[in-house]
């Protein structure tokens, strides 16, 4: 039975080259987009505001919004419009208050940074 079971683990669907090749892509992609997103610094900082909450809104993003979908770049919409898709979100992604407000203002330094509104 033991033999039955180390057979089983290594002949997963990942050892296939076709499994593999489909894993290996994913991982690129997600790391890809991730690394695309813009990491804010000083000259981003909004008046009140500060560098580390644009920081944690950036790592947010990509923890809980990135683990269903992928992500948009900040600039790709609107302050308004991501007001409105944050709202739509956030029970979906379980945020709480204060990890929708951060992804918020991340997202909105972004918008800014890109010279839209």
């Amino acid at each position: 039975m033991r033999l039955n079971a180390i057979k089983h683990v290594c002949s997963s669907p990942l050892r296939s080259k076709p499994a593999w090749y489909l894993a290996v892509t994913g991982a690129l992609l997600i790391s890809g987009c991730y690394a695309s997103l813009y990491v804010p610094t000083v000259a981003d900082v909004p008046p009140g505001g500060s560098l580390n909450t644009l920081l944690e809104g950036r790592e947010v993003y990509v923890q809980k919004c990135g683990s269903c979908h992928i992500l948009h770049l900040p600039e790709s919409l609107g302050e308004s419009e991501w007001s409105t898709r944050l709202d739509e979100m956030a029970t979906r992604a379980k945020l709480s208050d204060r990890e929708k407000d951060v992804v918020l203002q991340y997202l909105k330094s972004g918008v800014l940074r890109a010279g839209r509104r």
